[in-house]
């Protein structure tokens, strides 16, 4: 049971790290995040993994949600939000003038930014807090596409 403990990796596209060719910096991929739960759990799991966190959040629209602006007055662990998906109007109105954020509309530019920004013992999580059927097939889509782009970009 020890080995397997020891060796026990985690699942991918929960909270899970992802390899970078720049060894200063983390990532981890989340993309089965769908709600705020799920993304503040993600926040406090890699809070102390680095110096500043870039979250990446956003995804498809949905009835009901919760207000972004309670969730962050209770745990403002985001240096930087960067904004994708069909909510980034939304969440970057109710973002302004509380958080740093940017709208990037897709994972590559989200990637792209973090890159400019990013100083060593930075973390980039993946952790959308909303569904993927606005860009991508399903949340293990949303995943390896993101896995796919770090690999390229970082």
């Amino acid at each position: 049971v020890q080995r397997a403990i020891a060796s026990f990796t985690g699942v991918d596209h929960r909270i899970y790290p992802v390899p970078t060719k720049i060894n200063t910096v983390k990532v981890f991929n989340d993309a089965k995040s769908t709600n705020w739960d799920a993304t503040l759990k993600a926040l406090e799991s890699v809070q102390d993994q680095g110096k500043r966190i870039y979250l990446i959040l956003g995804g498809q629209k949905r009835g009901r949600r919760d207000s972004i602006k309670d969730f962050l007055a209770q745990f403002s662990l985001a240096h930087k939000i960067l904004l994708i998906g069909e909510t980034s109007e939304m969440l970057a109105s109710e973002l302004a003038g509380v958080v740093p954020f940017a709208e990037v509309a897709t994972l590559d530019k989200a990637i792209h930014l973090f890159k400019a920004e990013m100083r060593p013992a930075d973390v980039l999580l993946l952790s959308p807090a909303f569904p993927s059927f606005d860009q991508f097939k399903n949340y293990a889509d949303r995943g390896n596409q993101f896995k796919k782009l770090v690999a390229e970009i970082l």
